[in-house]
């Protein structure tokens, strides 16, 4: 009887999970997180005010190592 009870109680609780990761999958598809800005961001109709805000890009091609460095590794 025992054992039954066991086995039912796992196999629920399978389910109840199996459930769960299926529906949260299906609610991240279709509702994707909103982005979050900080509110300095907006202006007071709260529209993004974008002749303030910057963005950066880095090339993945720079060499960093110091021109000193191969110098002073090259005399020994």
């Amino acid at each position: 009887m025992i054992s039954l009870l066991v086995t039912l109680i796992v196999l629920i609780s399978l389910c109840i999970l199996l459930v769960g990761l299926v529906s949260g999958f299906i609610v991240a598809k279709f509702y994707p997180p909103a982005p979050r800005l900080h509110p300095e961001m907006y202006n007071p109709d709260g529209s993004i005010r974008p002749d303030i805000l910057h963005a950066v890009t880095f090339d993945g091609d720079y060499d960093y190592t110091d021109e000193d460095d191969q110098e002073e590794t090259s005399d020994t």
